[in-house]
């Protein structure tokens, strides 16, 4: 009875070898590669994950009263192959990143080491695990079971097979579906992946909307509602200060005049209202997606933390819902004008109140710096003397003017020339208005360009005239120096109305001598750059100085400032001649890089695009380069 056992044993070990060879000859197939995994521990079939050797000269009965020892394992083979260290892909600022693994055998990016032989201490994908029992010899012996992560997920059922958890995810079809279906021939020669490196590509998509957001658009959005804020403020002290002036009057009046006083009054406090509400109003529409972005974020961190898959792959992005931020509005709270005649009616004594002025400042597209800037094109201006100025204006355009040249021109990226303007005089420097008219200047009036025609704006004497500038609100900034270039100011003019003037600190000294280039920040600050002191001065839309800026110490040369830009973030550029460089320094005057290289050769003009484009314009060549430094 003993013997028949045996030998019964024995037959039933030869035929489980042989069916297991058959098995393996099938299985390393690419096309029928199938994973059947168990619920117990997830270890593939037989075929796939215990390949026993054959036992030489195995004879037929086995000898009689003796019990057949334990097969022993042999020692893995002395093979060139040095298992791999498992490597896994730098996801640092993911923390799905102990869950993405490659395959130590293809080693392709899109492969994930689902899989995990034991014995070879490599990390393999589904496609990889016959691929890799067959390149070595066959009396190796691999230990290879489902590489069971710290953080594993819950995998959704399979819409065909209500039993079978999906394992395989179809890159075509754009679906998840079990190894089932794989062997019963659905989606044949469509590019599959395993379940898990699609998870985890999943994940990390949400991850980085998520730091995205964080990181770029939160900043952006409460930098905006944070100037709101500041206009909130500012805008209600500037009514308090016309209803504290009204008051004094009021005193002055005293009886008589309080009738009218309370008049003035409430039609401050519903102009006060009246404005406050369009800003808050404004602030509501940053304030909302704002909310509305944390809330994004903190459901995916719950989908991100949830280990379900389903909800993982329900996900879809919103980053290009709020890349765009909403306009914001502006308001110049109204001043008032108090007449010095009596008139008749007590209203009219007191004073008019003005009208407050408010201003669509556009919205904008959140953009960040590229690590390494791109030459988009360069082209020749064709200008004998070189460039002066260049200005863009429209999406891929700019007008650029030549030293001692009356000719105006305008370019688009190719260094077509699109138009052409003869002005009166050679101009000294230029901008434009909000409505495409040419402002220009020579040394001593202000010209505009009207359909065509030249027109002089307004004169001065005891002035020479260097640099100008169109505000949002279609004033002008005019910077002037007296004829010793020991002195200057910055004069703010609405039409030829003179509304401000920018020249002493509190201290009253002197801010400027030769303030040779101005221009307005979209948080209508006034960039100044003074080219006798060489440095950069910064004031508030008021005239109060808030910082200067004097180049960066690392830099080899002295810092020569000249031309001056601002962009979409607020931030400042400035032409370095000396270094022949483009400082950018944010809006309160800290540094954030330097832009060299390009070979620019005595750059002396810059202007940034719609698109946050930097042209720069060369001195002596005539050439100009654009080069991209910001992404969205």
């Amino acid at each position: 009875m003993i013997a028949e056992a045996e030998e019964h044993q024995g037959q039933n070990i030869q035929e489980s070898e042989e069916n297991a060879k058959e098995e393996l000859d099938k299985s390393i197939q690419p096309e029928h590669v199938r994973l059947n995994v168990s619920r117990e521990d997830l270890r593939l079939e037989i075929p796939m994950t215990h390949v026993r050797p054959e036992s030489p000269n195995r004879p037929d009965t086995p000898q009689e009263h003796v019990r057949p020892e334990t097969p022993t394992r042999p020692a893995t083979p002395q093979v060139n192959v040095t298992p791999a260290t498992p490597k896994v892909p730098d996801f640092s600022k993911s923390i799905a990143a102990q869950d993405i693994l490659k395959c130590d055998f293809c080693q392709e990016d899109d492969a994930a080491g689902e899989m995990y032989c034991k014995t070879c201490a490599l990390h393999l994908c589904t496609a990889c695990v016959s691929r890799h029992i067959e390149s070595l010899t066959s009396t190796c012996f691999h230990d290879i079971a489902r590489y069971k992560s710290s953080r594993d997920f819950i995998r959704p059922v399979c819409d065909f097979h209500s039993d079978q958890k999906c394992e395989i995810f179809c890159k075509e079809c754009d679906v998840p579906f079990c190894s089932q279906c794989l062997s019963e021939g659905s989606h044949k020669n469509h590019d599959i992946t395993g379940i898990c490196g699609t998870y985890a590509v999943l994940k990390d998509k949400i991850l980085k909307d998520t730091n995205y957001l964080q990181e770029n658009m939160i900043p952006e959005f409460e930098k905006n509602v944070h100037q709101m804020n500041q206009w909130i403020e500012e805008t209600t002290e500037q009514y308090d200060q016309v209803a504290r002036t009204m008051s004094q009057i009021g005193n002055i009046w005293r009886e008589q005049l309080e009738a009218a006083i309370a008049h003035h009054k409430n039609k401050i406090q519903a102009s006060r209202t009246k404005d406050v509400q369009i800003l808050t109003k404004c602030e509501e529409s940053l304030t909302e997606p704002l909310a509305k972005i944390r809330e994004i974020i903190n459901k995916n961190k719950q989908i991100v933390s949830s280990l379900d898959f389903k909800q993982l792959f329900e996900y879809r992005s919103s980053v290009e819902n709020f890349r765009r931020v909403p306009h914001i509005t502006e308001i110049n709270a109204p001043s008032f004008e108090q007449h010095t005649s009596l008139l008749n009616q007590m209203v009219e004594l007191i004073g008019k109140l003005g009208h407050s002025k408010i201003t669509n400042i556009p919205g904008y597209v959140i953009r960040i710096h590229m690590e390494n800037p791109t030459l988009l094109t360069t082209f020749q201006s064709k200008y004998k003397k070189g460039i002066r100025r260049l200005r863009c204006v429209s999406k891929g355009n700019a007008w650029i003017c030549g030293f001692y040249d009356r000719w105006l021109k305008s370019f688009d990226l190719n260094g077509t020339t699109r138009h052409r303007i003869l002005l009166k005089h050679a101009p000294i420097c230029f901008s434009t208005n909000n409505r495409g008219d040419i402002i220009f200047l020579d040394d001593h009036s202000a010209n505009i360009v009207q359909d065509g025609e030249n027109e002089c704006l307004f004169r001065v004497t005891d002035w020479k005239l260097r640099s100008v500038c169109c505000t949002v609100h279609d004033e002008l900034l005019i910077g002037m120096t007296n004829f010793q270039k020991t002195e200057g100011k910055v004069v703010r003019y609405s039409g030829l109305k003179i509304v401000g003037e920018i020249q002493r600190d509190s201290e009253g000294n002197l801010l400027f001598c030769m303030p040779y280039f101005v221009q307005e920040n979209r948080n209508l600050d006034i960039c100044v750059t003074e080219v006798k002191l060489q440095k950069i001065l910064v004031t508030d839309k008021m005239g109060s100085l808030r910082f200067t800026y004097s180049g960066n110490p690392a830099a080899k040369n002295t810092f020569k400032p000249l031309d001056i830009a601002t962009d979409s973030k607020s931030q400042i550029l400035i032409v370095d001649k000396s270094n022949r460089c483009v400082h950018i320094i944010d809006k309160d005057g800290q540094f954030i890089r330097i832009i060299g290289g390009f070979d620019l050769e005595e750059p002396i003009s810059i202007s940034v695009s719609l698109e946050d484009n930097l042209w720069v314009g060369e001195s002596k060549s005539g050439i100009v380069k654009v080069i991209q430094y910001m992404k969205e």
